[in-house]
């Protein structure tokens, strides 16, 4: 027997996304997620939620995986007005999309 003692991924999304809208105040959410069954999960989740809150969202960009160059990604979130990017990705693609974000703001 198997016990998962977590939520799926569709969910966790969910209550990450609501907890940021409502109680962080974001406004203008982005996504970024990997093109996969891992990504197409957070992706549901976050559609579902932006649904469940009557909300949109302000863009949203599939990875490729083992992709290193987010420049054209992080620049158009910037340029739409992202102020919040949930990234549905594990370990080498958010680094990356990460430090591009960081390094085009100077910091």
């Amino acid at each position: 027997m198997k016990f998962n003692n977590i939520l799926p991924y569709v969910e966790s999304t969910r209550a990450a996304l609501k907890y940021m809208m409502e109680l962080k105040n974001f406004k203008k959410p982005c996504i970024m997620y990997q093109d996969d069954e891992y990504g197409k999960n957070v992706l549901d989740g976050f559609t579902q939620q932006l649904e469940a809150m009557k909300s949109t969202a302000c863009l949203d960009h599939q990875l490729q995986a083992r992709r290193v160059d987010f420049s054209a990604q992080v620049a158009k979130m910037k340029s739409d007005g992202c102020d919040m990017v949930l990234l549905g990705a594990v370990i080498r693609e958010p680094i990356g999309a990460m430090s591009e974000a960081r390094s085009s703001d100077g910091t």
